[in-house]
C-alpha cells in the first residue's frame, strides 16, 4: 500500500512508524468475505478509540500529514 501525501508517495512501513511515533497504535484486522477471501485492513487507533471505517491507516494519515494550501 502506497499513499500520497503532500505531492510525494510513501509506503506503509514509512506510514505506520510515522504514526507510530506520534503515539498511534498500529492495527492489523483480518476478516473473511462470504466468499471465502482474506480481507487485511490496517487500522491506526490513539487511546481507546475502536476500529471503524474513519481509522483506517491511510485515512489517518491523510488527517495528520496532510497539508492544505493557504486560502487567497
Amino acid at each position: 500500500m502506497t499513499v500520497q501525501l503532500n505531492g510525494y508517495w510513501y509506503t506503509h512501513e514509512e506510514i505506520s512508524e510515522a504514526l507510530t511515533k506520534k503515539g498511534y497504535t498500529i492495527i492489523c484486522d483480518k476478516c473473511e468475505d462470504k466468499r471465502g477471501t482474506t480481507i487485511v485492513e490496517w487500522h491506526a487507533i490513539k487511546d481507546d478509540e475502536e476500529i471503524s471505517v474513519l481509522n483506517t491507516l491511510q485515512s489517518v494519515a491523510i488527517k495528520e500529514f496532510h497539508k492544505k494550501p493557504p486560502l487567497v
